[in-house]
């Protein structure tokens, strides 16, 4: 059997560099598996999802798998290095390019289009029609999933009946939603300019940090599945298409987790799929609590600027929120629910004639209860009955001599049990999370910009990433060994000699010297001037495009902003 990976990739600004690190690894280990191996062993990534710097490489790695083999290979020459370590520059962000809008950004967008032309749409320049090299670690189709903020926002609505004066009429209540997403399925047969056209744009918007970026303009279908499929409203009455701005999408689904699930979902549509199915999530910093445990409203240090600030961080953190990142709770229940269907087997077996007859008259009619209102799109009592005994036929091979009413008392009770706790839609996900350490990280600081300023930050960041997914290998090369845990891991096989030695070999680089406490203050002072100035600059300009009197933007700068830019440029 071939086994499936997913990769969902979180948004990182300059840290892309420690995100292409880790994808050169998870790639190349998969390639390497691959070459030893029979077919039927493989192991192809299916899924990519991204969002901001993520989207722009799961794009990048999605046209390269798919038609571009040589460009994913190379320790420092891969596309991916490429990208984020030697094409993107401080430079290149403060000179002027076209597409460039000065009124909403500060760096230059049209210096990280020409990236994008020239590594993705660079391979339409020379033929129409290029040949296809798909990469061994590769599945023949991949679904691409590009998270996206989208300013304008789409309306869903639910038709209600709403009182006024003269009685009841119908009307409707609306809610606009502002997390967006493109997901394509592409193949041999999407090889085409004017897609990759559009997919090189939407991977810009995805990553159009605000403020830093400007925002990018992107036409939409309502019939495309991420519109129409979800259940919005016609957005497009008045034509085919409708124009959208979008923003970073990482503001709203920053670990876009949830969304290489649903991917998944759409291609694992047996109820054992899972068992094959493997998830890496990729980004540079952990996912760690924003509870804030010191706030107290009835403190009189409360004041009304704590109220403000207080309020738009939990707005923020509750839009970026994802169930699906609760996945080990979830792998807990399901586990807790095999653990129940064992015992109820016993239970069944051991017990008279008559007390099966109850349990399989009581638990039918309950199961029957609590499917009684589902919707056209939930899953019928009947295809959860079919599905519980597809994934549970090993257990069934011990009810093969059981009366009918045993088998009955057996499988309703475990449909039951599954549908209270809201588990039917959900399998165990094997998810491999690479991250790192902040102190580990050289851009981390200014908002994970501060790669951008130097080279050499970038590569560091980029070896942090084959590192760490380096021990991640490790790990499952080493748990892959041990009967109890080999079942539940990715069947890599790999001389573990080798990722021992590599392991040791970036460990040594990434050591001396460590750059993972390195400042603003590392940066080269005219470099930093640079950037202030370039600040100073777009402040001015936008301030006056906003209709703000000279003296009062003068004054504003001078006592609020101008403190904090040279602070964080450690230029005082």
């Amino acid at each position: 059997m071939t086994y499936k990976v997913a990769i969902a990739i979180s948004g990182a600004v300059s840290l892309g560099s420690y995100e292409a690190g880790t994808m050169y690894e998870i790639i190349n280990a998969i390639k390497a598996h691959n070459e030893s191996n029979p077919a039927h062993e493989h192991i192809h990534i299916d899924v990519l999802t991204g969002a901001s710097a993520g989207g722009m490489t799961a794009a990048l790695t999605t046209q390269k798998l798919l038609y571009d083999a040589n460009a994913l290979q190379g320790e420092y020459s891969n596309a991916g290095y490429l990208a984020w370590v030697k094409q993107v520059h401080i430079d290149g962000l403060l000179k002027p390019h076209d597409l460039d809008n000065d009124n909403t950004s500060i760096l230059s967008s049209g210096f990280v289009d020409s990236i994008a032309q020239n590594l993705i749409m660079g391979r339409y320049q020379s033929t129409e029609n290029p040949s296809q090299d798909r990469h061994i670690a590769s599945a023949k189709e991949i679904k691409l999933g590009l998270a996206l903020s989208n300013l304008n926002g789409v309306d869903y609505s639910q038709d209600i009946f709403e009182s006024t004066h003269a009685g009841l009429e119908d009307g409707s209540f609306v809610e606009t939603r502002h997390q967006d997403r493109l997901t394509l399925t592409l193949g041999e047969e999407q090889d085409k300019e004017k897609l990759w056209k559009r997919i090189a744009n939407t991977s810009r918007a995805c990553g159009a940090f605000p403020g830093a970026f400007s925002p990018v303009s992107l036409f939409r279908r309502f019939d495309e599945p991420d519109y129409q499929g979800r259940g919005c409203d016609d957005f497009t009455r008045d034509g085919a298409e409708r124009k959208f701005t979008y923003i970073d999408g990482g503001a709203f689904n920053n670990y876009p987790l949830g969304m290489a699930r649903e991917l998944a979902k759409t291609i694992d549509t047996d109820p054992l799929d899972y068992q094959n199915r493997f998830y890496f999530y990729i980004s540079p910093s952990k996912k760690v609590s924003g509870m804030d445990t010191t706030l107290d409203g009835d403190s009189p240090d409360f004041k009304m600027h704590n109220v403000a600030l207080s309020s738009i961080k939990a707005i923020f953190s509750q839009a970026r929120f994802q169930d699906w990142l609760m996945t080990d709770k979830v792998n807990r229940k399901i586990d807790l629910l095999d653990k129940r269907a064992l015992e109820l087997a016993k239970h069944v077996k051991g017990s008279s004639k008559t007390a099966v007859k109850r349990l399989a008259t009581s638990a039918k009619e309950l199961c029957e209860a609590l499917y009684i209102e589902v919707s056209t799109d939930d899953e019928s009592m009947e295809a959860a009955l079919l599905r519980l005994a597809t994934q549970y036929r090993e257990d069934f091979k011990d009810f093969e001599a059981a009366t009918q009413e045993e088998k009955d008392a057996w499988i309703y009770s475990i449909a039951v049990l599954e549908k209270s706790a809201n588990l039917n839609d959900r399998d165990i996900m094997n998810v491999y999370t690479i991250t790192a350490k902040s102190d580990e990280l050289a851009s981390e600081q200014l908002m994970s910009f501060m790669g951008f300023f130097d080279e050499k930050y970038r590569h560091y960041d980029y070896v942090r990433g084959r590192l760490n997914a380096t021990k991640v290998i490790l790990h499952i090369l080493n748990s892959r060994q041990d009967a109890d845990k080999s079942d539940s891991h990715l069947p890599l096989k790999l001389k573990k000699s080798q990722y021992v030695a590599q392991e040791r070999t970036l460990s040594t680089f990434l050591n001396s010297p460590h750059l993972g406490n390195v400042t603003p203050a590392d940066v080269e002072k005219t470099t930093r001037v640079r950037v202030y100035e370039r600040i100073k600059d777009r402040y001015f300009l936008i301030a006056k495009n906003a209709g703000m009197g000279w003296m009062l933007r003068t004054a504003l700068f001078n006592f609020f902003i101008k403190g904090k830019v040279k602070d964080a440029l450690k230029l005082d």
